[in-house]
């Protein structure tokens, strides 16, 4: 079992079970262009080195999601 199934299917002890939903926006809000590229000025400006984006990696989990919550 993935750790993505688990979550949206068996919460953990003392959790309630996520909605795909909720889930989905979230991981869309967090993986939009403009909040990674603000991430990154940000880093910037506080003299840090900016943060990998994993757009890539999540990519895959936001079309499974969109899959599952639109069938």
């Amino acid at each position: 079992m993935s750790v993505t199934t688990a979550l949206l299917e068996s919460p953990p002890a003392g959790r309630s079970r996520l909605d795909r939903a909720v889930v989905l926006e979230r991981l869309t809000a967090a993986a939009h262009i403009r909040v990674a590229r603000y991430r990154e000025l940000q880093a910037n400006v506080n003299g840090l080195d900016p943060q990998p984006t994993y757009d890539e990696e999540f990519a895959w989990v936001v079309a499974a999601l969109q899959a599952r919550t639109a069938g």
